[in-house]
C-alpha cells in the first residue's frame, strides 16, 4: 500500500528544496524497511542521524548503488558498519526511495551536494499498480546481485524463502513473498494488508502480510 499523504500533505510533486525533507520522511516514517536506490552516495549528518534512529527502532536499511564507484567506498563502509545492507548494481542510474507505505521517484542522488547545489524533483507514486511495478523493479535489482555486509551473516547466501500463505518453499523475495499459485489468488484483490500465516524468511507461524512479510525477529536480522 502506498502512502496517500506525506508529512500530512497531499501533494505528489516536490521541487528543489522540497525534495530533501521528503527523503528524510521516507526514513523517519519507516517501521520495517527503507530502501535507497541511488547511483551515488555522499552521506551527511542529518541523514546519518535519521538512519541511525531508524536502525535503533528495528528498521532495516538497504542501499542499491552503482557498482565500481571507488570514490564512494568510505561511504559504503560507513553504511555496512552501521548495519545497512549494500547492493552494488552495474550501470545503475535510477533513483527510487521507498518504505512500507511510500514509493518516491526522484532525480536526486543521496549526496550532500545534491541537497544544496542542484535543481531536483521528486514524485510520490500514488497509484497502487504503478507503485507495485516499482517495488518489483527494485526487488529485481537486489535479486541480481549479492548484498555486502562484512562481518554480519545475512540471508543473501540463502536462496529459499517461505510462501506466507501456504508455507511452501520458494525463492526468497521480500517484494513478492507468495508462491506462484498463491500470488495468482492474491492478485485478484491486491490487498497488501490481508493477514497471512507465515514469515517469508524463517517460516514461523505468525501473522504477516504482503506488505510486511517477515516476523519482527527476521526484520531485525536484516540489520
Amino acid at each position: 500500500m502506498t502512502d496517500t499523504k506525506s508529512g500530512g500533505e497531499s501533494e505528489s510533486i516536490f521541487l528543489d528544496d522540497e525534495v530533501l525533507p521528503q527523503i528524510l520522511r521516507v526514513v523517519r516514517n519507516a517501521s520495517q524497511l527503507v530502501t535507497f536506490v541511488t547511483p551515488y552516495v555522499r552521506l551527511w549528518g542529518h541523514l546519518q542521524s535519521a538512519m541511525d534512529e531508524a536502525i535503533d527502532r528495528g528498521v532495516a536499511i538497504w542501499f542499491v548503488v552503482r557498482a565500481g564507484e571507488r570514490n564512494q567506498s568510505e561511504e559504503l563502509e560507513w553504511l555496512r558498519e552501521h548495519g545497512a545492507k549494500v547492493y552494488e548494481v552495474p550501470h545503475l542510474h535510477a533513483k527510487i526511495y521507498l518504505n512500507e507505505k511510500t514509493v518516491m521517484v526522484s532525480s536526486m542522488n543521496i549526496t550532500e551536494k545534491s541537497t544544496t547545489n542542484s535543481h531536483d524533483f521528486a514524485v510520490m507514486v500514488r497509484d497502487e499498480d504503478d507503485a507495485k511495478k516499482l517495488r518489483d523493479y527494485v526487488a529485481r535489482l537486489t535479486g541480481k546481485v549479492n548484498a555486502s555486509r562484512p562481518g554480519r551473516p545475512g540471508r543473501q547466501n540463502e536462496q529459499t524463502g517461505i510462501c506466507i500463505r501456504d508455507g511452501s518453499r520458494m525463492e526468497f523475495n521480500i517484494a513478492k513473498p507468495l508462491c506462484t499459485k498463491c500470488y495468482l489468488e492474491w492478485v485478484k484483490y491486491k490487498n497488501e494488508d490481508y493477514v497471512e500465516k507465515y514469515c517469508h524468511s524463517c517460516g514461523k507461524l505468525t501473522k504477516t502480510t504482503y506488505a510486511r512479510p517477515l516476523c519482527i525477529a527476521c526484520y531485525k536480522k536484516l540489520n
